[in-house]
């Protein structure tokens, strides 16, 4: 078992290493006016597949829903730019346009490294993507 829960108010904890992302979902929210970063978000729902080719699972046995939170940029820079073409197999090109990259890219999968991090008072936050490492 790779996912150990500690709290129902608390993410999952899930072991580091490479699994398989399938994304199920794109969500877009409006992040907290008073927030670092305001304006939208979106938020990618994953399902992750271990080494050994087990669905990750969560306490009430079904598909672990893995986020990812990202802005709507697609430049060079971005966040969600590597997420994109890691499940596209391919690099953005100048024409496509955010609206069908979003419709081309659900139900697709690529690979990812997943890490601890750990929150500012250095206690372990959870699990989240090693940056750089998404995957085709």
């Amino acid at each position: 078992m790779n996912v150990h829960f500690k709290t129902s108010s608390e993410a999952p904890y899930i072991d580091e290493g490479w699994y398989k992302a399938k994304l199920h979902e794109l969500e877009e929210r409006e992040r907290d006016p008073s927030s670092q970063f305001p304006g939208v978000q979106v938020i990618w729902h994953f399902s992750l597949v271990n080494s050994e080719n087990q669905p990750m699972l969560n306490d009430r046995g079904f598909d672990l829903d893995f986020w990812v939170f990202t802005s709507q940029s697609v430049g060079a820079k971005s966040n969600a730019r590597p997420i994109i073409e890691a499940l596209l197999g391919r690099q953005i090109g100048r024409d496509d346009s955010g609206e069908e990259l979003a419709e081309q890219v659900v139900e697709k999968s690529c690979y990812v490294k997943i890490m601890d991090y750990y929150r500012d008072d250095g206690e372990l936050g959870g699990s989240r993507p090693q940056k750089g490492t998404w995957s085709s």
